[in-house]
């Protein structure tokens, strides 16, 4: 069962439903005022799936250049070290990177900032762990675009008594997005509403048009006006593109087309992917996390119980019995081994005292070779496969050279190298001389290695 929240203004929107297979069961709605309920904290219901969208409208935003890579997790890095350039408390916002622009040598990306004060200012830290999903309306709306429409580039205008908004999605990525406040003198229906959604719609339009090169397949309208014709033909006289409006009928059953408009954005919370765009602080998605995993070993461990709980005493001392038995067997058989071992090898005593000398005389003329002297630097030697290894031996002292320039993929793989390498040094450096002039360029992604290892055999 799925309890969809929506809160704007001092109202609160209530959808539940019901999921049978891939297919929503649309159970009933509920229009709740604020102030007759001091507390959003008291709507939460641990007998449900609780998803919590908060329509909040100062959304501050930054613009930040990184280098052209490959991997998620070290774009992650440097946009992050690049806000905290910008002196952005990452403990403070949640950020969503959007791409702008791809250039020869970089990536330009629009960051929008959420406060995570938002979460406590609703005192929904004592529910967290029976929430579900903590957002924002624009990501409901990109949502279920990216459902219904998900190789297409849409631009999804949605409006209701509060707010308009409007979501620019490429394929399956958000490219931009942009919430506008409807002022409290202007009510719906009426004219003033249809003027301020035009003259905002057309505005953004052509800053999208002039600003991001992208073509746009469909329009979609959605919301308190998504029937209107009115509307629709003052979209079409400037934009000249196809417009649509979404339906219900394939996903959710038992919902009138009027309810699926007026609740989109409680719909739309049961699409949102949680691990980009939940916009609780981390540590409260960790907590939540932890306690479905919890929740989930708890049924097992209940399951067992139950299980030895009607379990025949004696076969629990059969188990007990032939957990001996293979105990035993298995000591007969080590012992078997090396009895085998010695026989086939035919070792005596005096053949013991042969070869313990042997191996000494061996080891004595080794110390003369300078393959010796590599396995003094061994734990260096195993990071990676260096192109120039040089090692001298004199009277009882050895000397190492190793130099190479390696190449990496990522940001991830040569800090984690660069990590490595100086633990290695380390832990070497205890026993032996080291001159390490090694260089490791982060923007290159480039490791230069000239290192020389001197000591005493």
């Amino acid at each position: 069962m799925f309890k969809s929240i929506y809160i704007y203004k001092n109202l609160i929107n209530i959808v539940y439903l019901k999921k049978n297979r891939n297919r929503y069961r649309f159970l009933k709605k509920e229009l709740i005022s604020l102030k007759e309920n001091n507390k959003v904290a008291n709507l939460i219901d641990k007998n449900y799936k609780n998803f919590v969208n908060y329509s909040f409208f100062n959304i501050e935003n930054t613009r930040v250049e990184i280098p052209l890579v490959k991997d998620k997790k070290t774009k992650e890095v440097l946009i992050e070290a690049k806000l905290k350039n910008q002196d952005i408390d990452l403990n403070k916002f949640k950020y969503i990177p959007i791409l702008n622009n791809v250039e020869t040598d970089r990536e330009i990306y629009n960051i929008y900032l959420i406060p995570y004060s938002i979460f406590k200012e609703l005192n929904l830290e004592d529910k967290n762990l029976y929430i579900e999903l903590f957002s924002l309306p624009i990501f409901s709306i990109f949502s279920i675009s990216k459902k219904f429409f998900k190789e297409k580039n849409t631009l999804h205008i949605y409006s209701d008594k509060s707010q308009l908004i409007i979501v620019l999605n490429e394929n399956e990525n958000l490219k931009y997005f942009r919430t506008i406040e409807i002022p409290s003198h202007i009510s719906y229906p009426s004219e003033s509403y249809i003027n301020f959604l035009y003259e905002n719609i057309n505005l953004t339009f052509n800053y999208i048009r002039q600003s991001i090169s992208i073509k746009i397949d469909k329009i979609i309208i959605s919301g308190l006006e998504s029937q209107s014709e009115e509307l629709a033909n003052l979209i079409f006289n400037f934009a000249k593109l196809p417009l649509c409006s979404l339906t219900y009928q394939g996903f959710l059953e038992n919902c009138s087309g009027e309810d699926f408009q007026q609740n989109i954005i409680n719909i739309g919370n049961l699409f949102i992917d949680k691990s980009e765009h939940d916009i609780r602080p981390a540590k409260y998605i960790h907590d939540k996390n932890f306690y479905k995993i919890s929740k989930v070993l708890i049924r097992i461990l209940i399951f067992l119980i139950f299980i030895l709980s009607i379990f025949p005493i004696l076969k629990f001392k059969d188990i007990q019995k032939k957990q001996q038995e293979i105990s035993t067997l298995e000591e007969k058989i080590k012992q078997s081994y090396i009895k085998g071992l010695m026989k086939v090898s035919g070792f005596s005593e005096k053949k013991s005292i042969y070869y313990t000398n042997y191996l000494k005389l061996i080891n004595d003329a080794q110390t003369k070779n300078a393959i010796i002297a590599l396995q003094k630097v061994f734990p260096i030697l195993s990071l990676h496969k260096f192109n120039y290894i040089d090692s001298q031996v004199k009277d009882n002292s050895f000397e190492i050279s190793i130099r190479d320039k390696i190449k990496f993929s990522n940001l991830l793989e040569i800090n984690n190298f660069k990590k490595r390498f100086y633990e290695k040094l380390k832990a070497i450096s205890k026993d032996y001389s080291i001159t390490d002039n090694s260089k490791f360029d982060i923007n290159k992604l480039e490791a230069t290695i000239f290192l020389n290892v001197r000591g005493n055999l």
